[in-house]
């Protein structure tokens, strides 16, 4: 921001102007900065979907490089993802030379919708099937086989490693998908730029028109 100020005048407009450079330091007008980066923190935030577990609204943070100087930052990088937006996509064809009549198949993409199914394949996982059993109201219990994903956990309980497995559902932890629809894009940060420029504008003058009374002694 750049400021041109000119006056004529005697000891007390001198006055005023000294009030105003030293206003226009960065450790004097570093509050101002951080308050219109929390206002603008907080409406991205607000706009930022609930969806994807919220790790995404939870990910923006404030950061400051410099005095007078902030920087608003979406550390998942789901966000740049609801920021631009996706085309639809589909896992890859599996290609390579095919005996006569024989299809070519495709990938079926792992789609989670439990927080713990989320990081399942990162670690040591095995494919393969369990079984549930439901119980319904009127006493009678039926028996199903279903597809799992069986993820297997080390934790280490006095000096000793334990290792144990659980089961991601099917259908309930996860689903397999041949294609996924594409994410609409929101323009969130871009449609908050202007507002946070018009902000910091607002803030910065009522700085300096305090500076220039004088503070609270006007």
């Amino acid at each position: 921001m750049q400021v041109r100020v000119t006056t004529t005048g005697g000891p007390r407009a001198q006055a005023r102007l000294a009030r105003l450079r030293a206003a226009m330091a960065p450790a004097a007008y570093d509050p101002v900065v951080d308050q219109a980066a929390w206002m603008t923190h907080a409406r991205l935030t607000k706009s930022t979907p609930k969806r994807w577990f919220g790790q995404v609204r939870r990910g923006w943070i404030v950061a400051r490089p410099a005095l007078g100087s902030r920087l608003i930052i979406n550390k998942n990088k789901i966000m740049l993802f609801l920021e631009e937006g996706t085309r639809d996509h589909g896992p890859r064809e599996i290609y390579g030379p095919l005996r006569p009549g024989q299809p070519r198949k495709k990938k079926a993409m792992f789609i989670p919708l439990t927080r713990r199914a989320a990081n399942a394949t990162q670690g040591i996982y095995g494919v393969g099937s369990t079984t549930i059993v439901r119980r319904h109201t009127e006493g009678a219990a039926t028996i199903s086989k279903v597809r799992a994903i069986f993820q297997r956990t080390q934790s280490v309980r006095k000096g000793r490693t334990r290792t144990s497995s659980r089961a991601l559902i099917f259908g309930q932890d996860y689903v397999l998908a041949a294609r996924v629809r594409g994410i609409r894009a929101m323009h969130i940060v871009q449609q908050e730029r202007p507002k946070a420029r018009e902000l910091l504008k607002r803030l910065m003058k009522a700085h300096m028109h305090k500076a220039i009374r004088g503070g609270a002694n006007g």
